[in-house]
């Protein structure tokens, strides 16, 4: 397969919004890696699914909401479903990109753990792009028309988004987002506790294992 051109088929993905979905709140529609030639042109455009673009090199120029970004290797920008975007590649140096496409009812709310919104589509990636483009190949390779590779192409879908979040998370830990109540929290790490009551166990310990911070756990047992 060729790995510096347009990576998606068409007959790989034909009428793939339109089959039967594993996952209703939000699920891969499209994707594809592609080296752009110059002043390459989309939009403008208003889609009724969302998009996730992650520029590897070169540069461009996305126009948003009456925004102009212009945008280069390790950016990442957030189209959502509804709202007109145009982005084009440089004419000197055309970009190449990685990008997803999808739909579901809890689009925005996953993109927004992420660190996206339409006030702030766009932020700098901090982690080795070779995760994402691993998700997306993964993506792509699951291409014929089963309910077990709509399973693999969902499931490599949903692991692009959680590192698209750990890798938010990572560069601003202090606007960690927590996912449940405290209260469930507060069970994990009682249940922590009660199996290894035996054992010295540190805050810090306790509050890792659970996949938070050690103040938030604090709260999570005063709540």
């Amino acid at each position: 397969m060729e790995r510096d051109n347009v990576l998606t088929k068409a007959t790989r993905f034909v009428g793939l919004d339109e089959v039967r979905k594993s996952a209703i709140d939000i699920s891969l529609n499209y994707c594809g890696i592609q080296q752009c030639p110059p002043m390459h042109n989309n939009g403008p455009e208003i889609r009724k699914t969302g998009f996730i673009h992650i520029v590897v090199t070169g540069k461009g120029v996305l126009k948003m909401d009456g925004t102009v970004y212009h945008l280069s290797g390790n950016d990442a920008f957030f189209i959502p479903n509804g709202v007109q975007a145009q982005y084009t590649a440089d004419k000197e140096d055309p970009w190449k990109y990685m990008w997803v496409e999808f739909s579901g009812l809890m689009a925005n709310e996953s993109l927004a753990k992420a660190g996206f919104s339409q006030k702030y589509p766009v932020r700098k990636i901090g982690c080795d792009l070779e995760i994402f483009r691993k998700d997306i190949e993964g993506m792509i390779d699951a291409y014929k028309l089963t309910y077990a590779n709509e399973l693999r192409r969902n499931g490599y879908f949903f692991h692009f988004l959680a590192d698209l979040i750990d890798d938010f998370h990572t560069q601003s830990p202090n606007n960690a987002l927590y996912d449940y109540q405290a209260s469930v929290y507060a069970r994990q790490a009682y249940d922590y506790i009660m199996r290894n009551f035996s054992k010295h166990i540190e805050i810090g310990e306790l509050a890792d294992f659970i996949g938070v911070s050690r103040n938030y756990l604090s709260i999570c047992f005063k709540k």
